[in-house]
């Protein structure tokens, strides 16, 4: 899940022409054909395929499910990795599907396309969640539609439609299309599982409860994850109370912290950068078991305020490219229906204020005002009218019968900064007798890919019945 829209990833190009922009979007309003022909997308490399190691390539899906012979067709790319010191064909190892979270997520989140299998750079692993999972299983994941190498949007277009954003590139979609690549990809009757992973929770519920889709996993793993019908509102203030609580965790931890992050921040300010970057480090709270991540935070302020202009603008680069228009777009939609992260956030920084000194995820959002281009404009007439619900989600209800029918583990990570724990205490809705279980696991908001993670989801693939 990704909130912290980068400021730098929303500037419009100087000179750009700026469209007449409606003051609301129509988001009940089905896009025309020709709407969806109008989308623009960036080129992909023509060496995307391109791997020693990973089984590659693209499958091909409508746009619109509803009107497949007529819609535009989108490549979606994906990837299958071997288990370690195998092939990806090699079945003794079982396949694990992983969708992404975001929205709006990349597989390179999850392992650089670069990653190189026989000689890892120390950056290469610090930057791979799946070499855990991978020393037990086959991962099958791809890139989530509009992004990385599946028909990437181009979101500098001056003319994308919000409408059409929000309707064709959403969970509903990602499931059909993981249906298609897991039909093209997985031979019929071998058994798999999936593990959704934080926003994949909605992904992960679509891909259970619709009619089209049949290809089911053996086992389903919601991890760390959002799940449908909860209070918007009630989820981002338990998200925001995880997050102060983990800073005086921090600072119990590091004593001499709030001094560092002083100093990172006038380091930023001589530089030229805002000193506000310094809250671009909120979304390493939490992240590992409690004694290891906060040295560890520790460490990387130390490593940024010994870092030059160039060292500290590669920070920024990378932080921007870590959510943009797309996710904002999409998170209105998907995460907070009603609200947008602008609105969310205005809200929220009253109800739980943070001491200066605190890592605080909302501080892009309350100081971003739009630019002089088209953006700003586009941003305003999104959080005058956002996406309302979906009326298509499945009910509590049926989500449950389709629970009922198979295997189901819910995780959570201790110290999450993204699923606050009062939140997380909606999953006794989704409990089914002798079908679903709730597991709490340490590592935060990424611990299934941690080696107890992993063990965890060995060990409960390992007590299902038999495959028939």
């Amino acid at each position: 899940m990704l909130r912290a829209l980068s400021l730098l990833a929303l500037l419009a190009l100087p000179g750009e022409a700026v469209p007449e922009l409606p003051r609301t979007f129509d988001f009940s309003a089905v896009p025309s054909l020709e709407e969806l022909r109008a989308v623009k997308f960036l080129a992909v490399p023509g060496n995307a395929t391109s791997s020693s190691f990973e089984e590659r390539g693209f499958v091909s899906v409508p746009m619109d499910y509803a009107r497949r012979s007529e819609s535009p067709t989108l490549r979606i790319f994906y990837r299958l990795m071997p288990a370690r010191g195998s092939t990806a064909r090699d079945a003794k190892a079982p396949i694990v599907v992983v969708i992404n979270g975001g929205p709006a997520a990349p597989s390179s989140v999850y392992r650089p396309y670069d990653y190189d299998y026989e000689r890892p750079t120390a950056h290469m692993r610090q930057h791979d969640l799946l070499g855990e999972m991978l020393s037990r299983f086959r991962v099958l994941i791809i890139d989530q539609r509009g992004t990385g190498r599946s028909a990437p949007l181009d979101m500098s277009d001056p003319h994308v439609n919000p409408v059409v954003v929000a309707r064709y590139f959403d969970s509903a979609h990602h499931a059909l299309d993981h249906q298609e690549v897991i039909r093209a990809v997985i031979p019929a009757g071998e058994p798999f599982y999936m593990v959704a992973q934080s926003y994949a929770g909605l992904i992960g519920m679509r891909y259970l409860t619709m009619p089209a889709i049949t290809r089911q996993p053996r086992g389903l793993v919601f991890s760390s994850s959002t799940l449908p019908h909860l209070d918007t509102l009630h989820a981002f203030e338990a998200r925001r109370k995880e997050q102060r609580a983990l800073n005086l965790q921090l600072l119990a931890a590091a004593p001499d912290i709030k001094p560092l992050l002083a100093r990172l921040r006038s380091h930023f300010q001589e530089n030229g950068f805002d000193p506000g970057s310094v809250n671009y480090l909120w979304d390493s709270l939490g992240k590992g078991p409690a004694g290891r991540w906060e040295p560890a935070l520790r460490e990387k302020v130390r490593g940024l305020l010994r870092s030059d202009r160039n060292g500290l603008r590669e920070f920024l680069d990378r932080e921007a490219l870590k959510a943009d228009l797309l996710n904002y777009i999409l998170s209105a939609k998907e995460l907070s229906p009603g609200f947008t992260d602008r609105t969310l956030a205005a809200i929220v920084v009253k109800r739980i204020p943070f001491e200066d000194w605190m890592l605080d995820e909302e501080w892009t959002l309350v100081r971003m005002q739009g630019d002089a281009g088209w953006v700003g404009p586009m941003l305003d007439a999104l959080d005058r009218a956002p996406p309302p619900l979906d009326p298509s989600f499945p009910s509590m209800a049926e989500i449950r019968v389709r629970l009922a029918g198979g295997r189901t583990l819910f995780t959570l990570g201790e110290g999450d900064a993204f699923i606050g724990e009062a939140a997380s205490g909606r999953l006794s809705g989704f409990a089914v007798d002798g079908r679903t279980r709730v597991q709490v696991l340490p590592g935060g908001h990424s611990a299934i890919f941690l080696r107890s993670g992993v063990t965890a989801l060995a060990s409960w693939i390992a007590s299902l019945p038999p495959v028939p």
